[in-house]
């Protein structure tokens, strides 16, 4: 399930799921998407 990957990132950066999954989904930026991304 998404909880037993969540929770080992949650341990040991100590933010909440929310902010791990908003900054995992930050970094998908739609530049790397298009492969402009270095």
């Amino acid at each position: 399930s998404a909880v037993k990957r969540v929770d080992p990132m949650k341990s040991q950066t100590g933010l909440t799921r929310e902010q791990i999954i908003d900054d995992l989904l930050a970094w998908f930026t739609p530049a790397q998407f298009r492969g402009d991304a270095s």
